[in-house]
């Protein structure tokens, strides 16, 4: 956990903790932690693929990277 996930906790349990019931309590933290795990796995797996091509491309890296800036 980041410095800037830290400091977004007190915003997410006062929203949270805001609503009355148990129940939707409940839900609105489940639907926050699967969006979040969803998002962080799809940003990973991104990353992952892209270290791939980029490791398959060998010694031409740089080539592909300043090709894909312009």
């Amino acid at each position: 956990m980041g410095p800037c996930n830290i400091t977004m906790i007190p915003l997410i349990v006062g929203f949270v903790g805001g609503h009355q019931g148990i129940t939707r309590s409940l839900a609105l933290s489940s639907a926050f932690a699967l969006g979040l795990a969803i998002t962080l796995t799809g940003m990973g797996v991104f990353a992952s693929v892209v270290g791939g091509l980029i490791g398959v491309a060998g010694g031409t890296w740089y080539y592909v990277m300043a090709r894909s800036a312009l």
